[in-house]
């Protein structure tokens, strides 16, 4: 009853969840990791001859370049919890590896999050791109909450014809006369 419980609850997860036995074979994938799979069988088969209804029951070193390290880290407690995110064809994923452990501190298994933040990094180099064109091309400084400049770009710098240092810590209201300063409208 309580192995129902624990797997159906795992199931109803809205996260990827593998289950490793101590020997590192795949003994359980729940239901968000299988669709998250699914939406990427052809890359997982070509690149590691594998199908994902044929992932439980086999070895994680089959997804490991470096088996060797991988157990390095599982085997150290002091290494775990386990952050990594690794990339194979188009697809990055992000993992989290624990060790599940018995009563005695014995290690029974392993527990593995993961998602496929593939989407997300490429917006991320988008956005860097997008940052980096608006700091080639125009004027740009930046501020606080406090109104404090912390960063202005060189274009900035020039077309107000001061440097970093100078304006660096202070507030933005030196960049207006005492007149515009005291109006309502500043």
């Amino acid at each position: 009853q309580w192995l129902k419980t624990a797997s159906a609850s795992l199931d109803s997860l809205q996260a990827n969840v593998f289950i490793a036995n101590r020997d590192l074979k795949v003994v359980y994938i729940n239901d968000c990791a299988r669709q998250t799979l699914d939406k990427i069988a052809d890359e997982i088969r070509r690149v590691f001859g594998i199908g994902v209804n044929e992932i439980v029951g086999s070895s994680i070193h089959r997804f490991h370049k470096d088996p060797r390290h991988i157990e390095r880290i599982l085997t150290n407690p002091s290494a775990l919890p386990h952050k990594a995110a690794f990339s194979f064809g188009d697809i990055t994923l992000e993992s989290r590896i624990n060790s599940v452990q018995g009563s005695a501190g014995e290690i029974l298994g392993y527990v593995v999050t993961w998602e496929d933040i593939t989407q997300r990094l490429r917006l991320e180099l988008d956005y860097a791109g997008q940052i980096a064109a608006i700091q080639r091309s125009q004027a740009v400084i930046e501020f606080e909450l406090d109104s404090t400049i912390t960063h202005a770009n060189d274009i900035f710098l020039k077309t107000m014809g001061y440097s970093l240092d100078e304006i660096k810590g202070q507030h933005h209201s030196l960049f207006v006369d005492e007149a515009m300063r005291s109006s309502a409208e500043y």
